[in-house]
């Protein structure tokens, strides 16, 4: 970033006139050191470690900024053309052959042509800043990023169980892939229910949420509602008419949460699940047993 600063240069002996410079802010910054050095408030030492440089390079910027003063110290390179600049030749070559033997091509497979068959040397960003100059191409609307506030977890234990299966290989070639079907406490974060299931299907949640509420409905622990990640799965209505047919052995009856963003704030916890509690349970001798 260039920074527009008036400074004064001297062009004869005590005669001094305002030029407007354009200078980055390392550039003012060793401006101020130089002015100090001149007056000789600060020593190079100071100098080379206030900017970072060794001595040397002090030197060399004190003696370019008694030479020619403020404008000794910008860069040479500023307002040059770069090095690696595409020539005007293959310009006009590439943008006659895009025109018309490639017209309609999008740039990266004209890139391909141009280079393969044409032997022009360019990049395919290159091509695509060409086509869209020309008119050839027009770019893609960039989306705009849309950031979603993450939800509060609920206050208390058992008002919101997440599910979620997660296919793996969790028996490392002991047993066939399966899948593991995860009840997770939006409050705590607890493990409420594991179970290992062939796939991932309604009827699979369906067997785990009877056992799961069978299991926790007898202590008055059973989730006030339930929310399924898996979008396929669609479920959590299902699922809780499916539970209020336990009411009968003690489960409550949930209710289904149909909020999408009920799951941002346990994403981490089924990652958890997956990749250490589970993991350890299985590299300790667990047996492989699927529930069918």
């Amino acid at each position: 970033m260039s920074l527009s600063t008036k400074v004064k240069m001297s062009l004869r002996k005590g005669q001094e006139v305002d030029t407007l410079l354009n200078m980055s802010a390392k550039e003012l910054s060793r401006l101020e050191v130089m002015q100090k050095l001149s007056e000789k408030r600060m020593s190079q030492k100071e100098a080379g470690a206030m900017l970072h440089l060794s001595t040397r390079q002090i030197k060399r910027l004190l003696k370019a900024y008694r030479k020619k003063g403020p404008a000794g110290l910008v860069s040479k390179h500023r307002g040059r053309k770069g090095n690696n600049r595409l020539s005007e030749n293959v310009k006009k070559q590439a943008l006659n052959l895009l025109k018309t033997n490639y017209r309609g091509f999008g740039p990266t497979l004209a890139h391909e042509k141009l280079v393969e068959k044409d032997k022009l040397r360019l990049s395919d960003e290159s091509v695509r800043t060409l086509m869209i100059a020309e008119g050839l191409w027009k770019p893609r609307k960039v989306k705009k990023v849309v950031t979603h506030q993450l939800r509060e977890r609920r206050a208390c234990f058992g008002e919101l169980v997440q599910i979620d299966g997660s296919p793996y290989d969790w028996f490392e070639g002991r047993a066939a892939p399966c899948v593991l079907l995860v009840f997770i406490d939006d409050a705590t974060g607890k493990l409420v229910q594991l179970r290992f299931v062939e796939s991932e299907s309604f009827f699979s949640y369906a067997e785990a949420a009877e056992e799961y509420f069978r299991r926790c409905g007898r202590r008055g622990r059973c989730a006030d509602a339930v929310w399924a990640r898996h979008a396929g799965i669609g479920y959590s209505d299902h699922l809780c008419q499916y539970a209020s047919g336990q009411r009968t052995r003690g489960a409550g009856q949930p209710d289904p949460a149909r909020s999408p963003s009920q799951g941002d704030a346990s994403a981490s916890d089924f990652q958890q699940a997956r990749g250490q509690r589970v993991f350890a349970r299985v590299h300790a001798g667990s047996q492989p047993t699927l529930c069918h």
